[in-house]
């Protein structure tokens, strides 16, 4: 009886050990805030985000839901593809810094000016993350990701999805899509989507 009151618990213990890894974006500890106002690059996008999808709702001739549809024809229902289809589509557009695309240091794009004009790291982060949400995926399964490389010792940007309690990383970096778990080199600095951010502690 023991023995099988021992097992139980260690078995408990192992559950809410996995659900923790899971809940926590590359083994970071995580502070979550509803103020996404701190974030005037974010938030600023996501304003001129919303005007793009409303001239795209008068003309019915938008590029993002192009994409979206043209992913969606040639999938299944299985996320991981769509994810990975995504990944490949949006990869394929040409890497252009800040500096040479908008003469400043720093520009978050909209998926529209994206897909015009290339983009850097969080320009293919949040076209991916537009896609996706277009394609059914739910804002809390989707973050963009600002972290750092310490291989590269650089500020890099990616996005995460969540797929059954699986985190995805989908980066310009790396050409496939991978589990949060294989990577050892990122760690996060702060996570954001439309509604919620994260700041991160490793």
């Amino acid at each position: 009886m023991l023995y099988i009151k021992f097992t139980a618990a260690l078995f408990g213990l192992i559950l809410i050990f996995n659900n923790v890894a899971h809940a926590e974006l590359l083994g970071s500890r995580e502070k979550k805030s509803r103020n996404i106002d701190n974030f005037p690059k974010w938030v600023n996008m996501l304003e001129r985000f919303q005007e793009e999808e409303s001239l795209c709702a008068k003309n019915n001739d938008c590029r993002l839901n192009k994409i979206a549809n043209e992913i969606k024809k040639s999938s299944t229902d299985s996320k991981l593809e769509i994810i990975r289809k995504v990944n490949n589509y949006v990869n394929n557009i040409k890497y252009v810094k800040d500096s040479d695309g908008w003469n400043i240091s720093d520009y978050w794009a909209t998926p529209a000016q994206f897909f015009e004009k290339g983009g850097d790291c969080e320009d293919y982060a949040i076209a991916k993350l537009s896609i996706l949400k277009k394609m059914g995926f739910k804002n809390k399964e989707m973050r963009v990701v600002v972290l750092k490389d310490i291989y590269k010792n650089i500020i890099h940007s990616i996005l995460v999805v969540k797929i059954n309690k699986q985190q995805y990383i989908l980066d310009n970096n790396i050409p496939k899509v991978i589990n949060a778990n294989e990577i050892r080199h990122y760690k996060p600095i702060f996570s954001i989507n439309e509604k919620n951010w994260w700041k991160h502690k490793v």
